[in-house]
């Protein structure tokens, strides 16, 4: 009887594990399938609303560059800031009435690119929760001075500011006076190279664009619920090192964006405060602003406006970078302050730390004329015509040289015949999905064929598969739609692209110059 009810026991023991994993199992391929199919559906998305998204609005660029240029403005930057009084230049082309008439479709197609922009933004934080929530979420670090970062994104905002009547003010005096501070002291048990020595030698080892990300939705945030003639300040302070934090100040290894290996120390953080004169929040609320989706009063507030989904992405980002995203607030009607802490590093080789006042600072160029790119010739690549003759029309306007292809493979043999008579492409605009041969592919045999040229993605999937797949298969970088041709501008610079001409020019000098 004992040995029946042994076996009995090890038969039932084995049914039961055999069932508990036949669920687990089938746990584990639902929820696989369940992320395949998001994957699937937010890539299809992104894809077939950035498409005709990227034609409206490179073609209101180029409207409004033309615009621009019949007032007799030289940017659309002058044009904003003439309000709207009138170029001198503009009695040179038509009548007076004629050019208030040009400047106000400018100020309407202005407008109609924000709203465009809005729906990009809410694919932006539909992709940046995706990627945040799956944890795959990946920096491109680089060293970047925190102070200028944040100033330069700031003013981004002051015509939306000064549209509400809102007094938005920069104070970095605070950093200032702390560092200040920490320079006379030369004894206690603070270390001089654990903080930088001046403002401009606040420097992180981040994502710029990232960081940028999380300052821009603090201060839209700002005000959009900043009432009209109410107050946004923007104030920086630096923070001390936990020394008391084992471990906390030794040297970290670091990856940046190219691939290269550095090592820091940590050595405090900078610390930006968004304060607003706005509705403010109750404590029940500040325990959950940063929840994904969380929305207060969203009719009344946000007029039907945002996913919800802001804070809780720019949160992630911070926690990733190891820095921190906090709220206060006094009650209802009393404002808010949002508290973003930035990690700053000692880099050795920059001399960024000290009481030293003169210490170098990191350039992007040794030398200046570097950031000039010159005339480009650049092949448009995109089965779309519209997108290419855009695009191609965008690029002219800011003098560069265009050629068109209407699929990769016609692309591959372009490049392979600019090569052969010795007069290469400087940089190929590659669209991802394409009938005949995609962008990835068409970009694998231009390098398999030994073309260098600057290979630039342009694409509406941007999950990190599709963009990791693009750079495998060859491509330098990877540009989202809807296009801006600042950001591939950015590369040009960030990548030191010239003209070949202007490369063989450089090439010439060296030589003679040794």
């Amino acid at each position: 009887i004992a040995t029946i009810g042994a076996v009995a026991t090890i038969f039932l023991t084995s049914l039961l594990f055999l069932w508990y994993d036949m669920f687990v199992r089938r746990d584990i391929k639902s929820k696989q399938k369940l992320l395949e199919a998001k994957r699937a559906f937010v890539r299809f998305v992104s894809h077939e609303v950035r498409t005709p998204l990227n034609s409206v609005m490179m073609g209101l660029t180029f409207l409004q560059e033309e615009m621009t240029k019949s007032m007799g403005y030289n940017s659309v930057e002058q044009v904003d800031a003439s309000e709207s009084e009138l170029h001198p230049l503009s009695k040179n082309v038509g009548t007076a009435i004629d050019r208030r008439d040009v400047l106000n479709f400018f100020r309407q197609s202005q407008e109609i690119h924000e709203n465009t922009q809005r729906a990009v933004s809410v694919l932006n934080d539909l992709l940046t929760y995706d990627k945040v929530e799956m944890g795959s979420m990946q920096l491109e670090r680089d060293v970047v001075s925190i102070s200028p970062l944040i100033e330069k994104t700031a003013k981004e905002f002051t015509a939306a500011a000064a549209q509400k009547k809102i007094n938005f003010k920069f104070d970095f005096s605070r950093l200032e006076s702390d560092l200040e501070k920490l320079g006379s002291k030369q004894s206690g048990h603070v270390s001089p190279i654990l903080y930088p020595a001046t403002v401009d030698a606040c420097q992180s080892l981040c994502d710029d664009v990232r960081i940028a990300q999380v300052v821009r939705n603090l201060i839209s945030n700002a005000i959009k619920f900043t009432r009209e003639g109410g107050d946004i300040t923007l104030s920086v302070s630096y923070v001390m090192p936990d020394t008391s934090e084992k471990n906390g100040l030794y040297e970290k290894r670091f990856t940046l964006k190219r691939g290269e290996e550095i090592s820091a120390s940590p050595c405090g953080a900078l610390r930006l405060d968004v304060s607003d004169s706005g509705v403010g929040m109750t404590n029940e609320q500040l325990a959950v602003v940063f929840g994904d989706g969380v929305q207060f009063n969203a009719n009344d507030l946000q007029k039907g406006n945002g996913t919800g989904l802001g804070l809780h992405i720019a949160k992630g980002i911070m926690e990733l970078h190891g820095g921190k995203l906090t709220a206060s607030s006094e009650g209802l009607g009393t404002g808010t302050t949002f508290s973003m802490v930035t990690p700053l590093y000692y880099l050795p080789n920059t001399g960024n730390t000290g009481i030293k006042e003169d210490s170098p600072q990191p350039s992007t160029s040794e030398n200046p004329e570097d950031l000039e790119t010159g005339p480009l010739r650049v092949l448009v690549v995109d089965d779309a015509p519209m997108n290419r003759k855009l695009l191609s029309r965008l690029l002219k306007n800011h003098d560069h040289i265009c050629e068109e292809a209407d699929d990769g493979d016609v692309a591959v043999d372009m490049v392979q015949a600019s090569m052969e008579e010795g007069t290469p492409f400087d940089t190929v605009l590659l669209d991802n999905e394409m009938p005949r041969l995609s962008g990835p592919l068409a970009a694998k045999q231009m390098r398999e064929m030994g073309s260098d040229v600057f290979i630039v993605g342009v694409t509406g999937n941007l999950l990190p598969d599709d963009v990791q797949s693009f750079k495998k298969c060859g491509a330098n970088a990877v540009l989202p739609k809807p296009f801006k041709l600042a950001a591939l501008e950015q590369l040009w610079i960030e990548y030191g692209v010239s003209s070949d001409h202007q490369r063989h020019d450089r090439t010439v000098a060296t030589v003679h110059s040794d």
